[in-house]
């Protein structure tokens, strides 16, 4: 069942209540992390969908997090900074632009002022993004 939501995108109400803020036709987000050679390709992706919204929508403080964890994010990139660890953002899924959960390179006692989960001593967000480590969209979704 389609019903709108917040920011008046449609979200998917399930059986059990629940409401993600997804659309119901579509699982992969239109920016996908690892589909970008490089971090200006994704980050133009992001603000490319995020124009497509209403003025409205834009002002919204979700697009404006969604914004800026894609500037920040490792997508595209191959490297970061020395003893960086791997900061899982929040899942942000503001109209299905984005549906992986991103991945910062940032020193250990920055991840939580930036809003993340370390990964811990030792993980790094290249070559892979270890904040989805398999893959589904709804690892992070809490209920």
């Amino acid at each position: 069942m389609r019903m709108k939501g917040m920011l008046g995108l449609p979200t998917l109400v399930l059986t059990v209540g629940f409401t993600l803020g997804l659309h119901a036709d579509a699982l992969a987000g239109t920016c996908a992390c690892g589909g970008f050679s490089s971090h200006g390709q994704f980050v133009e992706c992001v603000r490319g969908e995020i124009k497509k919204l209403t003025k409205d929508q834009r002002k919204n403080a979700l697009v404006k997090t969604l914004k800026k964890a894609a500037a920040r994010s490792s997508c595209g990139k191959t490297r970061g900074p020395k003893k960086a660890i791997a900061c899982c953002l929040p899942a942000n899924r503001v109209d299905n632009i984005v549906t992986d959960t991103l991945c910062v390179a940032v020193a250990e006692r920055k991840c939580a002022g930036a809003g993340g989960r370390s990964k811990g001593t030792g993980t790094s967000c290249f070559t892979s993004n270890p904040c989805s480590p398999s893959g589904a969209f709804l690892d992070d979704v809490r209920f």
